[in-house]
This record gives C-alpha cells, sequence and structure tokens, in this order.
C-alpha cells in the first residue's frame, strides 16, 4: 500500500528524515512515535502526499509518485483521510456541513445515509444541526476523525488525534479508527505519545532521523 525508500529530508539544515525506508501493507494499524521534534508529523506529511520537498521514493498503492506526477496528486489525495493535531472545525458552521466538506468525491444520494451512520459511530447522532462552536474539544476530535474517512479514504493519517482528550474521549477516537480498520481494512498510520492505548498495533519509532520497528 505505502512504501517509502531512502526519504531524505531536512529543514533549516537539520536532518528530519535520514535514509528512511518503510514499507505498511493494506489493512495495517501502524503506529508512529518518538520523541517530540524528531520529525514524525513531517514523516506523515510525507506519506500523505503535503510535503514533497524531499529526495527517495514514495510508492502509493504500487505507483510510484516522481516528481513529474505532482500534477496528479489532488487526484491521489482524495484516497487519503487525514486527522490533524488541531481538529480545524469551522465554528460557524453545523457539525452536518463540517462533516460533509469532503463530499465531492461522494455520490449526492450517498451523503445523507453516510452523515448519519459516522455521527452514530462516533457519538454524535443528534449533533447534525448543532454550530461547531458548542462542540467540546473531544467532540470536536471525534468529527474530525469522522470528517476524515467520509469520502471512504484507502488510508487515513492521524497526526496525535487524542492529544488533550480526556480518556473517554481517547477510548472513542481510537474505537472508532480501530472499526474502520478492521471493518473496512482502510489503512491506520497513528502518530501518537499515547502508547498505552495502541499496546497490540505495530509500533514504528523515529530518532534522530532513523526509523526503527518497535
Amino acid at each position: 500500500m505505502i512504501k517509502l525508500i531512502n526519504i531524505k529530508k531536512s529543514i533549516n539544515n537539520r536532518c528530519l528524515l535520514n535514509d528512511v525506508s518503510l514499507e505498511i501493507g493494506k489493512g495495517e494499524f501502524v503506529i508512529i512515535t518518538g520523541p517530540s521534534g524528531e520529525g514524525k508529523t513531517t514523516l506523515l506529511n510525507v506519506i500523505g502526499l503535503l510535503d514533497c520537498d524531499y529526495t527517495g521514493s514514495l510508492f502509493f498503492n504500487g505507483t510510484e509518485l516522481s516528481p513529474e506526477m505532482r500534477n496528479d496528486y489532488f487526484e491521489i489525495r482524495k484516497k487519503i483521510g487525514y486527522v490533524f493535531q488541531d481538529a480545524l472545525i469551522n465554528d460557524n458552521q453545523t457539525v452536518c456541513r463540517n462533516l460533509t466538506l469532503p463530499s465531492l468525491a461522494v455520490p449526492v444520494h450517498d451523503i445523507n445515509e453516510r452523515v448519519s451512520f459516522l455521527l452514530k459511530k462516533t457519538g454524535l447522532s443528534g449533533f447534525e444541526h448543532q454550530k461547531g462552536i458548542v462542540l467540546s474539544g473531544g467532540e470536536k476530535q471525534r468529527l474530525s476523525v469522522a470528517r476524515a474517512v467520509f469520502h471512504s479514504p484507502l488510508v487515513v493519517l492521524a497526526d496525535e488525534p487524542t492529544a488533550s482528550l480526556d480518556h473517554d474521549n481517547k477510548r472513542k477516537v481510537i474505537d472508532f479508527l480501530e472499526s474502520i480498520n478492521r471493518e473496512y481494512r482502510v489503512t491506520v498510520i497513528v502518530v501518537t505519545h499515547d502508547l498505552d492505548y495502541f499496546m497490540d498495533k505495530r509500533r514504528i519509532t523515529l530518532k534522530n532521523g532513523m526509523l526503527y520497528e518497535g
């Protein structure tokens, strides 16, 4: 599904990714951890085609994504769901509107059914017409996770999705990510420090620009 070969990435003369190679198969659930400031978000952005300023080779779903293909990256990004550290919920829009922002990739007749399904799965049923501003931090993050899978992506990339959440909201976010991984074989890659919640998952550690299994 995803393959990185000898990826190098530097920022301000500091090497964050040093000849990084990694392979993640379809349907895997992978945790990326490591000390703060080591480049975990940078690695996630490279995988998600949000940062294209690197050297090395990146393969997505069997296709090498060369610099010449960058005009096609928009279409490829439609196959990826993103969960950012900040939930990025528009306080002035309804929950339904926030959720359906990626709806260009969803058939019109499926939208209402998908809204109902995802809000139920994330414990937000009944919030459809509430404005984003009334949601708690945990509710906003759960909505952002639902939004990431609204367009049925092949891969979900989540950057610290449980940071700053209480235990109950951490558990709800993780349970949802696990359910889409288990039921739909969506590949899930999570950057996190909450390792106690992911003890049974494949773990990759990024430190000093290098990747280590475990």
